[in-house]
């Protein structure tokens, strides 16, 4: 009986000192041009006349990475070429930027995770940044072959190039994946090429066109994919 007492005063304290948990709004933003929209709920939403302090406002924790100098960057080498990877898609010079992460991975990438990060930098630069020519690419890829680090094949990055006018939409990411794949292995597997075709995400799109371009088998790629 004394068991039952106790949860159920237990019970009646949690229900009075229950609090939601902690909102923290964040607006993450990269871009060409500094953030200069609102970043308060009130400002973006329709108010009705004398409604003011009813109406839901909070101001959102601004991150703009855009202005970021070198050395604002996190210590964290993750975290550090994920800023530098978002500043360098808007860059004019973003072959040196690029060259900036590679440099800045250089002494781990024999390390399959820093050899990740550099092949997910260097892909989403080429999908994404509008001053990283075919050209420029290419010639990326040469300097750093010449130092023994091996990323995407010339005949991968004419696949990628050749499809990248379709960026931005599912069936363009599909038609990428798929065609890097076909280069690389010649054929690919009916169920493969059916459960590519089924996909609309283009987070985990483009996941795959980037271990379509570095994966050594086939079956490494699908082991991923399933």
């Amino acid at each position: 009986m004394k068991k039952v007492e106790d949860a159920d005063s237990e019970s009646k304290w949690l229900l009075k000192t229950f609090l939601l948990p902690v909102v923290i709004p964040i607006i993450f933003h990269h871009g060409e041009e500094k953030f200069t929209a609102p970043t308060e709920l009130i400002e973006l939403v329709r108010v009705l006349n004398g409604m003011e302090s009813f109406t839901l406002n909070m101001r959102g924790l601004l991150f703009d990475v855009t202005p970021l100098k070198p050395q604002d960057f996190p210590d964290d080498v993750e975290l550090c070429v994920l800023f530098m990877v978002l500043q360098a898609v808007f860059s004019t010079d973003v072959v040196d930027q690029l060259m900036a992460i590679y440099r800045k991975l250089r002494p781990t990438l024999h390390l399959p995770k820093s050899k990740k990060e550099w092949n997910d930098s260097l892909f989403y630069a080429v999908t994404s940044a509008k001053h990283f020519t075919k050209d420029k690419c290419e010639n990326l890829i040469k300097q750093t072959e010449k130092e023994g680090v091996l990323t995407m094949s010339t005949s991968v990055i004419d696949e990628i190039y050749a499809d990248g006018i379709a960026i931005g939409k599912a069936e363009g990411e599909r038609s990428i994946v798929l065609n890097v794949l076909r280069t690389r292995f010649k054929k690919v597997p009916k169920r493969i090429e059916t459960e590519i075709k089924q996909m609309n995400s283009l987070i985990a799109l483009t996941s795959l066109a980037v271990l379509a371009a570095t994966c050594q088998t086939l079956d490494e790629f699908a082991e991923e994919l399933y």
